[in-house]
């Protein structure tokens, strides 16, 4: 501090009687007085570089002019010179110019003129040695190729996991280390290498402490009179302490212990809790390393104390051989053999696989480093290294690709520019930490770390700041998200984390017991669960309100049987590196793998025996799959290992290009070639599609997707808050949808362009409990421990509840009506049987990959059969028809044969885009694409035939329906708004639409049920099911016990009735004494109609399709062709001959206006997509009834909906109410018209592998 001057004070008063005046004052200072300075306190001393160290320390004085340094090169007690000073106040000294790897003494004292205080304490430091000390210091961020090669150093290095045995706290890991620039290390594994319990102790005459780590570097220490030490480099964040006994404790940040005996061996690893993992030693060799639980590695030496083998707890073994002291070959635990190569330098020239292919070959430079690495195909990449005028290296890519790297004098990577030329610039604290972050866009991220080494500020662009705060055993106590939310966490003295306290105040709880493993938590909403353990440290017992899941071991820690909370055991085996090579499930079907001698797979043989094969290239890489038929698919690689051609089994090929940063920009196939664009920092800007339509993306600093731009320039937009959630999206008619959260990141409302808002509540656990919509109707949500609902509320009061078996089926469902079902499963947790309270019952078989076998009800038993690709071949259906499915090697369908032996065949181009649809009479259809994979033109077996047209968004603008002579059968033109909706239609069409213009007043209850639509009232049961509507086609409506449509009735006609199969897909409607059943086509999603029969299996309409809906033949053999409009409605039928036969329109929501012919074929509305009516504007989608007339589906979806669309969650809604735009073909699948012409489609193969009716 300054020092202090004496101060005289003159006063001039008078005094009177009664008081005494002050007149003037006057201050006059005299000189200063020094007297002698108290000694400065807390001196350290930190190495900067090769040749600098700073020192602090603290001014303890109150007068001083200021402060002297003096050094000494020679001990702590002599030697000391004085190399400068500096003034008062100050107390920070940088001294430059040291010599490299050397220990310096310091002390400093305070001086008020001749007077000096005591001095300080010594400290001491060294200046680097970055060959040994800091090359391969994890926490210095260096420039890296390929993760093997440091730029800064020109060192090679690898490293690998040889045996890992599972153990508690920290698992038994034998790892191995090599640092090509630490070739003269010998210690245990030849020279050069390290393992990872190589951490050794050397003390130098007790004035420095080194400390060896297992990845080969080293840092000093420079030890205190107390016993303690400071560490010699900044960023270091270990503290070392002498003991009494001589033995030396090395605590990590996250407190463990490293504690090494008297000599420098490692002698036990301690964590926070006490559990000690032991080293024990044979004089200087270590034989064994032993966990808390009993658990062990073992070592076996040759003559030269070098180790040869390490064995684990269940006997087996890695074996290690040497030439002239180099580790010239590992052998894992599969007896696979890894061999080196060595250099007279002792430096790694090549690396051959356990296959014997050479993968690596090194060149190295006179400075032993790295200038030159080949791969196993002798792909090469160089590299140089230039100390002027800055640390430059550069590594030149096998691809003509240039990586460079500037470091500074601490081989700190300071800018990284890539192929580009485009760089990332770093920045570092005092304490190497890295302090600032300026990515390729020149955008900046700050951080901020306490003296310990943590994170506490993360400042990034446009100020989104997170805060964390510590205790002192650097657990992470508080975390301040960038809008102000606060999580708090709690801990033991050990450490342990004992609770979570969320931003909403919500705590989750945590026990442990005295070795610290977590023994009972208990979440927000106080549900409990229980953990317990072995000896060996493994979990064996999860126990929750639900019920007991339970674990058992190998010696080596792997999981032998896992039995969930029913009973059921899953078994696995393992090789000798713990690739698991047998899994048994609990319905004992077992699959199987082999691995390669580089362990890679090889082959899987699954529950039914069928085996696919793997082979990988020199580099491991993936160059073919065979399936079980043999169908083969190879992959083929770039220099720079990235895919660039996959070709199927069909002989088509599929190519990929990448940029000099190996992203890819390029996707071809026999079509074209799609294109992609990035900016700076790899996010996509720009994807050009195969007719070089272009969609535009753009990005904030942040990298947040802001706009899209499609290829006829309408702009979507994003915003977001500080905590990336987002807050608006505004579509191309600048129509805003507002989106709030909760303070635990949960969406609490969205505000639809409207204003119409929709509100969401959640439990502590983060379960939706309510739904509100923007008419106030609330639905609510109830939960049981698991979280899992236990009810729902609708809201009108109308209930449904739900049990659980302990592993989380639900295995009873109680609906409003009071219905119940239960649900049985068998081992392996598949569905097998529903149970109705009404006497109804479902059931279902499997083959052993999960593949519906059965399913069988009141109505029949249908049975499908596999080939060994998982493709249904054989189905038979519950009334004895039979279908058959063959496949090319693609997998694709190539056949279907209806019975009679009809066979449809699908042929397949060059991109799997079905192109041909060849019917058992020789008919041909066939489609032709642009070269983005759409529909261009589909021609009719009567050549007839539809042209679509794109825009440059890729939506359908032109449906253009032809005779063979180019007469226009129908033609719409659509004119789209910015949103892609459909604002305007020019129609040419065989039948003239009039639409009588009508206003119609609707009604509906709280839950969106329809209740009245003028004059007609409409009733639905308690689940929401329609039961009677009034009118001129009034009606009465029954239901199946899982809500399926069972009959209809309209006056005094007779009901129709419908029977379905068991995943609720209709197979039968009768009417009196007349039968129609349905073939289904059960290899495909949509379970298509193939064919129309009567009750003695006469094809009463026989189907046909390719893209949707070809072609229909009657009873009679007459072939009806079918031609939409673009949303999918028949618009006319032509006949073999190609002359119009039947013409049909409709008004916007599918109601048939007028229709000229006499065809009573079924498919009207949405015809294209298999929608059937059902006579008085009812329609059948394949999963619900839709009604034409009112626009609303006559019961409640099986789709819940996105909180995210509050529109979505109105399960009576057809087509969002926009039917000339949005195709809803069920009443859970809605998509635009426009993407309704597929890029490519395939006859792919759909088939349940698990029945999900009861999730």
């Amino acid at each position: 501090m300054n020092k202090l001057s004496p101060l005289l004070i003159f006063l001039l008063f008078s005094i009177n009687s009664n008081a005494i005046h002050i007149l003037h004052t006057e201050n006059v200072s005299m000189f200063p007085v020094c007297v002698t300075p108290e000694a400065p306190g807390g001196l350290r001393a930190t190495t900067i570089s090769t040749s600098k160290i700073s020192l602090v320390w603290i001014d303890n004085s109150t007068a001083e002019d200021g402060f002297t340094i003096e050094r000494s090169s020679i001990s702590g007690t002599t030697g000391f010179t004085s190399i400068g000073t500096v003034g008062s106040n100050v107390t920070a000294f940088t001294n430059f110019s040291l010599a490299v790897n050397k220990q310096y003494w310091y002390r400093v004292r305070a001086f008020c003129t001749s007077l000096f205080s005591p001095y300080s304490g010594v400290a001491s430091s060294i200046t680097l040695n970055l060959d040994v000390a800091n090359v391969s210091r994890p926490e210095f961020k260096t420039g890296k190729v390929y993760q093997t090669i440091n730029m800064a150093s020109g060192a090679y290095f690898l490293n690998h996991t040889d045996l890992t045995v599972s153990a508690q706290p920290r698992p038994l890991v034998w790892q191995l280390f090599y640092n090509s620039r630490l070739a003269g290390y010998n210690h245990l594994m030849g020279f050069g290498w390290s393992h990872s319990y190589d951490y050794v102790l050397t003390n130098i005459g007790d004035s420095i402490w080194k400390v060896h780590y297992a990845d080969g570097h080293e840092t000093p220490f420079v030890p205190l009179a107390d016993g303690s030490a400071t560490p010699v480099f900044g960023g270091t964040f270990e503290t070392l302490l002498k003991n009494v006994n001589k033995t030396y404790a090395l605590t990590f940040k996250n407190q463990e212990v490293f504690l090494f005996d008297s000599t420098g061996k490692l002698t036990s690893i301690t964590d926070r809790n006490g559990n000690m993992t032991t080293l024990s030693y044979s004089s200087v060799r270590l034989a064994s390393v032993t966990a808390p639980g009993g658990r062990s590695l073992t070592f076996a030496y040759d003559a030269s104390n070098r180790i040869i083998k390490v064995t684990d707890p269940l006997g087996r073994n890695v074996n290690y051989a040497y030439t002239s002291g180099n580790l010239t070959s590992y052998t894992d635990a599969n007896t696979n053999t890894t061999k080196y190569t060595y250099s007279t330098l002792r430096q790694i020239t090549r690396v051959t696989s356990a296959k014997g292919d050479t993968v690596i070959y090194n060149t190295y430079d006179a400075a032993n480093k790295l200038i030159s690495q080949s791969d196993a195909y002798l792909n090469a990449t160089t590299f140089t290294y230039d100390l002027s005028p800055a640390d430059t290296s550069t590594a030149f890519l096998p691809n003509g690709g240039t990586q460079k790297f500037i470091h500074d004098s601490m081989y700190r990577l300071l800018i990284e520019y890539n192929e580009t030329g485009d760089s990332l610039v770093y920045t570092y604290d005092q304490d190497f930490n890295n302090r600032t972050i300026t990515n390729e866009k020149g955008i900046r991220t700050i951080f901020t770390y306490d003296n310990r080494g943590n994170l506490i500020l993360q400042n990034k662009p446009q100020g989104a700041v997170t805060g964390y705060t510590y205790n002192l055993k650097n657990d992470t106590t508080r975390i301040t998200g960038a809008l102000g939310n606060i999580t708090t966490m709690n801990y033991d003295v050990n450490g342990n984390l004992l609770s979570v306290i969320d931003p909403l105040s919500n705590q989750k709880t945590f026990i442990y017991n005295l070795t610290g493993q977590l023994i009972n938590t208990m979440d927000k909403l106080n549900q409990p669960a229980s953990f317990t353990y072995n000896a060996s440290g493994d979990l064996i017992t999860t126990t929750t309100p639900a019920g007991t899941t339970t674990y058992a071991y190998d010696g080596s820690g792997n999981i032998l049987t896992f039995t969930d909370p029913n009973g059921h055991i899953t078994s696995y085996n393992y090789n000798n590196i713990n690739q698991i090579v047998f899994v048994k499930d609990a319905a004992s079907q077992n699959i199987t793998y082999t691995y390669d001698k580089n362990n890679n797979l090889a082959t899987s043989t699954d529950k039914k025996g069928s085996i696919t094969n793997y082979t990988f290239d020199k580099k491991d890489r993936l160059v073919t799959i065979q399936d079980p038929t043999s169908a083969t698919t190879v992959f083929r690689y770039d220099v720079q290992d990235n895919l660039t051609v996959i070709t199927d089994p069909l002989g088509n090929v599929s190519t990929f290009s990448y940029d000099p940063k190996n992203k890819m920009n390029g996707s071809g196939n026999a079509n074209g070639i799609k294109q992609f664009g990035y900016d700076a920092v790899g996010n996509l800007t720009s994807k050009t599609d195969e007719t070089f339509y272009v969609t535009g993306y753009l990005y904030d600093s942040l990298s947040r997707l802001t706009t899209i731009t499609d290829g006829v320039g309408n702009i979507t937009k994003f915003t977001y808050d500080a905590l990336n959630q987002k807050l608006t999206s505004e579509d191309p008619k600048n129509l805003i949808t507002n989106y709030t959260y909760n303070a635990n990141m949960l969406l609490t409302s969205v505000k639809d362009p409207t204003g119409s808002i929709s509100v969401y509540t959640y439990d502590a656990n983060g379960n939706r409990i309510t739904e509100k919509d923007p008419a106030g109707h609330v639905t609510t949500y109830n939960f049981i421990p698991g979280d899992r609902i236990s009810s729902i509320i609708d809201p009108i009061g109308n209930s449904s509840s739900f049990i659980y078996d302990a592993k989380g089926n639900m295995i009873s469902k109680t609906d409003p009506n009071g219905t119940v079902a239960l649900y049985t499963y068998d081992a392996i947790n598949r569905l097998i049987k529903i149970s109705y309270s009404t006497g109804d019952s479902n059931l279902y078989t499997y083959d052993g990959n999960n593949n519906l076998l059965t399913m069988s009800n009141a109505t029949g038993l249908t049975s499908i059969s596999y080939n060994k690709t998982n493709h249904p071949v054989v189905v038979t259906d519950a009334f004895g028809n039979r279908l058959n499915y063959t496949y090319n090697a693609g997998g694709l369908q190539s056949t279907v044969t209806y019975p009679g032996n009809r066979t449809v065949t699908y042929t397949y181009d060059g991109i799997n885009a079905l192109n041909q649809v060849t019917d058992w009479m020789g008919h041909i259809t066939t489609y032709l694409y642009d070269n983005a994979g759409r529909i261009k033109t589909m021609t009719y077996p009567n050549g007839t035939r539809c042209n679509y047209v794109y825009d440059n968004a890729g939506r359908l603008k032109d449906i253009n329906n032809k005779l063979a002579g180019n007469t226009i059968i129908n033609r719409s033109v659509y004119t789209l708004d910015a949103g892609g909706y459909r604002v305007q239609e020019q129609r040419q069409e065989p039948l003239t639409t009039l639409l009588t213009p009508h206003i119609n007043n609707y009604t509906y209850l709280n839950d969106n049920r329809l209740k009245k639509v003028d004059s007609i009232t409409y009733n639905n049961d308690a689940n929401g099911n329609r039961l009677s509507e009034t009118g001129l086609n009034a009606a009465l409506y029954t239901w199946t016990e899982n809500n399926l449509l069972a009959s209809v009735t309209r006056g005094t006609k007779a009901p129709f009735t419908f029977k379905y199969d068991p995943l609720g897909n209709r197979i039968q409607k009768r009417q009196g004494t007349n039968t129609k059943r349905y073939l289904l086509d059960y290899s495909m999603e949509t379970f298509q109609i193939l064919e129309e029969q009567d009750s003695s299996r006469n094809p009463k309409g026989t189907c046909i399709y390719g893209i949707g809906l070809i072609a229909r033949i009657d009873s009679a053999n007459n072939f009806s062709y079918y031609h939409f409009d673009g949303t999918g409605n028949t618009i006319a039928l032509t006949d073999s001959s190609g002359l119009i036969t039947n013409t049909y329109t409709y008004e916007p929501f599918g109601e048939m206006l007028n229709h000229n012919g006499n065809s009573d074929q079924p498919f009207l509305t949405g015809g294209r997509q298999g929608v059937t009516t059902e006579g008085n504007n009812i329609f059948y989608t394949g999963i619900g009834y839709y009604d034409a007339v009112t626009g609303r589906f006559i019961s409640k979806s099986a789709d819940w909906g996105l909180i995210t669309n509050p529109q979505s969650l109105n399960r009576y809604l057809f087509a969002f109410n926009n039917p000339l735009s949005i195709i809803d073909k069920s009443v859970n699948f809605f998509r635009k018209y426009d993407n309704d012409n597929p890029r490519v489609f395939k006859k792919e193969i759909w088939f349940p592998k698990k029945i999900n009716s009861a999730k």
